[in-house]
C-alpha cells in the first residue's frame, strides 16, 4: 500500500511462513489458521460506533478513513497473503458481521479440531498410589525447595521413597 516493505521482503515472508508451518505440522502441532473478512459496510458501521458511543471513542483514529480509500489493495493485498500461504493448512476465512457470530465459528472450529485429538490425561507414575502419603511428607517438610524446578521432586524420583 504504502511501501512500508519491498516486495522482495514480503514475498520472502510468505516463504517463510509456510517453511515454520511445515516444521511445526513436522513436528505434531495441529495447525489452524484463521482470517476474519470485515467488509467496507461492516466497517464503516464500526467507525459510527465508536463516533457514537463515548466508551468506544477510544478506538476510533481519523487515520482510519483516509487508508479506506486505499480498500481495493487492502483487499488484494489480503488475498494474494492468503493465496500464498494457504498451503497444507489452508486458512479458514469467515466474514466477519457480527462479532458473536465469527467468534462461535472459531471456537467451533477449534473445539472440533480438538475433541479429534484424542487427548488423554497422562498415566499416574504406578509408584504413586504407594507413596503419596510420602510424596506429601516431603512437600509440608521442604516448601521452598519445591518451587524451584531443579529441587522438584519427580514422582517416580527414588529419593522421595527410601
Amino acid at each position: 500500500m504504502h511501501s512500508l516493505v519491498s516486495k522482495s521482503v514480503w514475498e520472502k515472508r510468505y516463504d517463510q511462513i509456510n517453511a515454520f508451518e511445515k516444521l511445526l505440522a513436522d513436528e505434531g502441532t495441529t495447525i489452524l489458521k484463521f482470517c476474519l473478512h470485515i467488509s467496507k459496510e461492516e466497517q464503516a458501521e464500526r467507525f459510527l460506533a465508536r463516533l457514537d458511543r463515548p466508551t468506544k471513542h477510544w478506538k476510533f483514529n481519523p487515520g482510519d478513513l483516509e487508508e479506506r480509500e486505499y480498500w481495493n489493495d487492502y483487499m488484494d493485498a489480503y488475498e494474494d497473503m492468503i493465496n500464498r500461504t494457504s498451503t497444507k493448512w489452508p486458512l479458514d476465512c469467515c466474514t466477519v458481521g457480527p462479532e458473536m457470530v465469527s467468534n462461535l465459528i472459531v471456537a467451533e472450529t477449534i473445539v472440533k479440531t480438538l475433541q479429534g485429538l484424542d487427548m488423554h490425561f497422562p498415566k499416574k507414575c504406578p509408584t504413586l498410589k504407594n507413596t503419596g502419603i510420602s510424596l506429601r511428607r516431603w512437600l509440608l517438610r521442604n516448601p521452598d525447595e519445591f518451587i524451584s524446578s531443579e529441587s522438584t521432586p519427580s514422582v517416580c524420583h527414588s529419593r522421595l521413597y527410601q
